[in-house]
């Protein structure tokens, strides 16, 4: 059996919500029921199809899921709380670094400690439809709840642009997607695209592996060969799958990353240990590299994340056309 640890775990397990639904919007082609203002309030229409009403911009804001804490780094916000579970990975360079340390840590598991709430007092708290959509009676006592949706790229530029247009801060949003996209494309256009890759946060026996219709998934798919397809799997609400070991060594990726808590040392090295691991060509090839989650932002909710994840694996995968940006890091 699987064993989930860390921060990856958490977060899996609070998305891990039967029935989960994708709602659908269009942002750039927003109508007044979606994002309307008059004299003194801001009216939008989160993920769950909800009217959201502010009164004003809020400049308290309590972070539930890593996309808003991905949201707000890109506006250079700083939230007031987040939930406890993500409170180690704000601290991240991705995110807000030593700013991390006057951001209130907020507790409870799936449920966020109410009277922390409270004593916050804050105008907006953003959370995830799969996770806080049925707690939305309670949360909206205490302030206006937004919840996000993020499966693809797009879900990930729409938050962005919502939360941006709430903060008054439109401007530095299509700043901040723009440098993304010219980045993405940079890798795009100059990648080979020849070696097969898996992304998976496995340990022995089963693995959970990115499809390419999770989010992040969907971005090494459009810089490498990236084959892991849903295909009638039960998928969570990431679209990452368990696969077996069998299904993995069919298809015998060329380079393997492993996701891992960055408090979890020595996967990689526990891997080795396993005969099946001995026979991918990855192995063998010593292509394998594990990923820690401060360095590419946890599970890559927005574009933050997104441009230090590919920013960490591209001059892995092709050191002869990216290894400079190794070089520039160091």
């Amino acid at each position: 059996m699987m064993k989930f640890t860390g921060i990856f775990l958490i977060v899996i397990n609070l998305l891990l919500v039967a029935g989960c639904q994708t709602v659908s919007r269009d942002i750039n082609s927003s109508t007044d029921s979606e994002i309307t203002t008059d004299r003194e309030k801001i009216v939008l229409q989160d993920a769950s199809g909800t009217e959201v009403t502010l009164d004003k911009s809020p400049e308290k804001i309590i972070c539930l899921h890593l996309s808003c804490v991905d949201i707000l780094a890109e506006l250079d916000l700083r939230p007031a709380g987040i939930t406890e579970g993500l409170y180690d990975l704000s601290s991240s360079p991705v995110y807000f670094g030593e700013e991390a340390k006057d951001i209130a840590p907020i507790s409870g598991r799936g449920e966020p400690n109410i009277e922390q709430l409270l004593l916050i007092k804050p105008d907006l708290i953003i959370g995830h439809a799969a996770q806080y959509t049925s707690q939305q009676e309670t949360l909206e006592k205490i302030a206006p709840l937004y919840v996000t949706e993020v499966y693809t790229i797009t879900d990930a530029i729409d938050n962005l642009k919502a939360v941006a247009k709430l903060m008054g801060k439109t401007e530095q949003a299509e700043v901040s997607i723009q440098n993304f996209q010219n980045k993405l494309a940079d890798y795009q256009n100059r990648s080979p695209k020849n070696l097969t890759v898996l992304l998976t946060n496995g340990t022995e026996g089963n693995f959970y592996v990115a499809t390419d219709q999770s989010l992040v998934g969907s971005i090494l798919a459009q810089v490498a060969n990236y084959p892991w397809r849903l295909s009638g799997q039960i998928p969570s609400a990431l679209n990452w799958v368990m696969l077996s070991q069998e299904e993995i060594l069919t298809l015998d990726p060329d380079v393997i990353f492993i996701l891992t808590p960055s408090a979890n040392p020595n996967r990689l090295e526990q891997l080795q240990q396993d005969a099946f691991w001995k026979e991918l060509k990855a192995v063998k090839n010593e292509q394998v590299y594990e990923l820690e989650d401060v360095n590419v932002g946890g599970l890559t909710t927005g574009t933050r994340a997104l441009t230090a994840f590919l920013d960490e694996i591209m001059p892995k995968l092709y050191p002869d056309v990216f290894g400079e940006l190794s070089q520039q890091s160091n």
